[in-house]
Parts: C-alpha cells; sequence; structure tokens
C-alpha cells in the first residue's frame, strides 16, 4: 500500500507540470504573433506617414511654383503699366509729396499692384469688435479713416498694418457731421503707405471698384471686385461681397486707384433700446463717399469711446426698468420668463444686473418664493413689491441729469437722444405698474 501511494503522486504533478507547459508555449507564441502584428502595423503607419510627408513636400512645391508665376505675371503687368487694368491702384508715399504738389490736378496717377495697395490698409481690434482702416495724407497730415461705428463701443483699440507694424501715436479724432466717418490723426515718424482720395465728384454708376478690408476679421485683408450700383450726395451703392470686418475698408476706383469711399454696414433706421449691436448687422453694401466735402467735429478719441459707453451704461439701466416694470409677484415667484424683446427677457436682463442693488433684492425675492422661504399673504407680498418698485424708479434714473446727447459728437448724437427717449417710456411703465398694484 505505501509503495503504489509512493508511485502516484509523482505522476500528478508530472501532468501538472505538462500542462504548465503547453500553456506557456501557447502564450509564447501568442505574444510572438503579437509582437509580429505590431512591428506590421508600425510599418503600415511608417509607410503612410512617409506617404504624406512625401505628397505635403509635393503640394508645397506645386504652391511655390504658382507663387513664382503670379509673381513674374504681375511684375510683367506693373512693367506694361496699363493704366486701366483692374487690378492697378496708385499709392501714395512720403516720398511723392513734393513732387505731387507741382503736379496739375488731373495728372495720370501712377499705378500699382494690389499687393502694394494692401500696405495702406490698418487692421483695427477693439476689445468689443474690429474691423478695417486706411492711411490718408491729406492737408499735410496723415489720418487714418475708418468707419465710426468701428470704434464706437470699444474701450481699447489697437491699429496695425499687414506687415504686423502697430500704431500708437495719435492726436485727436475728427468725426464727420451727419455720417458714419472719423478720421484720427497718425502723428508717427514715416507711417508708411498712403492711398489717395479723389477730391471731386465724377463717380458714375457702373464704374468698377474694388473694396479692401479685414472680410470676417481674420487679420487677411481680401480684395473684393464689383461695380457702383446705385449713387447719392452722401453714399455709394456698390454689389462687392462685402461682410462683417470690411467695415471701414475703402472702395477704391479700379481705374485710377482713388478712394471713392469708407465702407459702412447699414440696417434700418435704429428704432428702439434693444436694437443694439445690430445697426450694421444686416450688410447692405454701402460706402460714405469722400469725394466730397465734410464738416468734422474734433475731439480726443477717449472722448469718443467714452460717449458710447455712456449710451450702454444709459440704456442698460433702462432695460432694467423695462424689465422690473414686467415683474408680477406671486407665491411662487417674480415671472421672470415675460419676453420683452425677440431676443430678451426679464430673467435675462436681470441676471446679468445683479450688481444694481434694486435687481439682486428682487432676484433675492423670486429666489425665497420659488423656495416656498417666504410665507406672507398676497396683500403684504404686493405691499412689500410696491416699495421695491418706488425704489427701482430711483435707483434706474441715478444719475440722469449726468447724461446730455447735445454735448455728444455727432456720430452719438442721435443714439443718445433715442436713449432719452426710451428711458422715459421705461419710466412710465415702472409708474404704470405701481399705479396697477396701489389700485
Amino acid at each position: 500500500m505505501i509503495l503504489v501511494s509512493s508511485s502516484c503522486k509523482p505522476q500528478g504533478e508530472q501532468a501538472k507540470v505538462s500542462e504548465l507547459e503547453r500553456e506557456v508555449e501557447t502564450l509564447t507564441s501568442e505574444l510572438a504573433e503579437a509582437r509580429i502584428a505590431q512591428r506590421d502595423e508600425v510599418e503600415t503607419l511608417r509607410k503612410e506617414l512617409g506617404k504624406e510627408r512625401q505628397e505635403r513636400t509635393e503640394e508645397r512645391t506645386r504652391l511655390e511654383r504658382e507663387r513664382d508665376r503670379a509673381i513674374a505675371f504681375l511684375d510683367r503687368v506693373e512693367g506694361r503699366k496699363d493704366e486701366t487694368s483692374s487690378r492697378n491702384f496708385i499709392l501714395d508715399t512720403p516720398g511723392r509729396e513734393s513732387a505731387e504738389a507741382n503736379a496739375p490736378v488731373n495728372s495720370a496717377p501712377v499705378a500699382v499692384n494690389p499687393a502694394q495697395a494692401t500696405d495702406a490698409i490698418i487692421l483695427i481690434e477693439g476689445d468689443k469688435s474690429r474691423g478695417t482702416g486706411f492711411m490718408v495724407r491729406q492737408e499735410g497730415k496723415h489720418y487714418l479713416y475708418t468707419a465710426a461705428h468701428v470704434f464706437s463701443g470699444n474701450t481699447r483699440l489697437t491699429a496695425s498694418n499687414t506687415a504686423g507694424r502697430k500704431f500708437t501715436k495719435f492726436g485727436n479724432l475728427e468725426v464727420a457731421d451727419g455720417a458714419d466717418l472719423v478720421r484720427l490723426q497718425v502723428l508717427e515718424e514715416n507711417p508708411g503707405a498712403m492711398l489717395p482720395v479723389k477730391v471731386s465728384n465724377g463717380v458714375a454708376v457702373g464704374s468698377d471698384i474694388i473694396a479692401l478690408g479685414d472680410g470676417g476679421g481674420a487679420g487677411i485683408v481680401s480684395e473684393l471686385r464689383g461695380k457702383i450700383v446705385g449713387l447719392s450726395a452722401e453714399s455709394v451703392e456698390v454689389d462687392a461681397g462685402i461682410i462683417q470686418g470690411n467695415s471701414g475698408g475703402p472702395v477704391i476706383l479700379a481705374g485710377t486707384g482713388e478712394v471713392i469711399g469708407v465702407v459702412t454696414h447699414l440696417t434700418a433706421k435704429r428704432e428702439d433700446v434693444w436694437s443694439e449691436g445690430t445697426r450694421f448687422s444686416d450688410v447692405r453694401r454701402f460706402a460714405c463717399r469722400l469725394d466730397r466735402s465734410w464738416q468734422w467735429h474734433t475731439l480726443p478719441i477717449s472722448t469718443f469711446l467714452a460717449e458710447s459707453k455712456q449710451i450702454a451704461d444709459y440704456d442698460r439701466m433702462t432695460k432694467i426698468g423695462f424689465a422690473i416694470s414686467s415683474l408680477n409677484p406671486s407665491s411662487a415667484g417674480l415671472r421672470l420668463d415675460t419676453k420683452l424683446s425677440e431676443n430678451a427677457t426679464a430673467l435675462s436682463i436681470l441676471t446679468n444686473a445683479q450688481d444694481v442693488p434694486i435687481v439682486a433684492e428682487l432676484m433675492k425675492m423670486n429666489s425665497d418664493l420659488v423656495a416656498r422661504r417666504i410665507r406672507s399673504s398676497d396683500s403684504d407680498l404686493l405691499k412689500r413689491f410696491r416699495s421695491m418698485l418706488a425704489s427701482s424708479i430711483s435707483q434706474v434714473n441715478q444719475g440722469e441729469n449726468a447724461f446730455n446727447p447735445e454735448k455728444f459728437s455727432p456720430f452719438h448724437k442721435q443714439d443718445g437722444t433715442l436713449s432719452v427717449e426710451w428711458r422715459g417710456k421705461a419710466n412710465d411703465a415702472l409708474k404704470e405698474r405701481l399705479n396697477s398694484l396701489s389700485q
């Protein structure tokens, strides 16, 4: 019995060892196969990467050849000095000033290509919006021309040319009376390329034009071609594909290279306090004419920017007044979902105005009502809300006497006057709501 037992034990252990060895062999084989598959996958990826690099190299080479051909073509065109070509512009540079002083008014302009013309384009970037401007030499001074609305609404502005040079030395701002047009004196030494302005009438419907600007605000100057399709004493209408970002850029006569207008994006006349941000949102392809005389109103640019901020702050309190007048207290809340315009509700206005004491108080009242933390009779609730309404009239109109549109520059005067009219309507709405709760 003992001998039999001793002989069986090694056989069982040997079977387990054999099974483990087979498992090790299987795992080793699987690992080898996995390594081979991984190596094949890496090799495939390496080949694909090499192919992609080769394709990129070939594409870069092709683009460089096209660029060289384009440069050669432009050099040939410039050498011909074909003044009737729609690709030619004239470009003022400081070195030409003395020669032009003795030149006849109707002398033929010197033609240059579009790449040189874009050197006079200025990219304007503010903390709220972007736009385009351009350099002009007039009356012995250098000016940055642009649309007034490109500056308005911002508190900080930077101006740089397409080469990346930033301009920081400026004189006073001049605002055209009755137009979306400003010019800012540039005090930099050697400010660079300048575009000439057409100094007399003679623009005709059907004339070929080119609009230059930072279309879309991407920091790239685009060249948009079209024709003049309409004229008025102050504006020229064009059919070039002007988009947002072109505002403030020049509209140039293709045949002579003279600037005839500054691009503006026009919409229907502003009609209410809710329409800020839409003054030029619907693109109407118009430009303010420069081939006529404008009366200029001079002021520091800081004052001009402060005016737009005053209007924005004033309109903000007006909207708060309208929002509060729409509230209807109940045990369930203040009805903040009341719609005030297509894009604004009482909730959206008041949520962003909780720095105003009465708004913070009303929002807390609404939260307490929703959470059932206020347990009072309907009469007590209305009494409390009436008191808050009376306080809101005082807070909405705080600093009212300091807002005087008659002292604003021409561009902001009309908007400021309209803001006063709508403040009156907001006050009427608040008083009417207060009277209705007192009955």
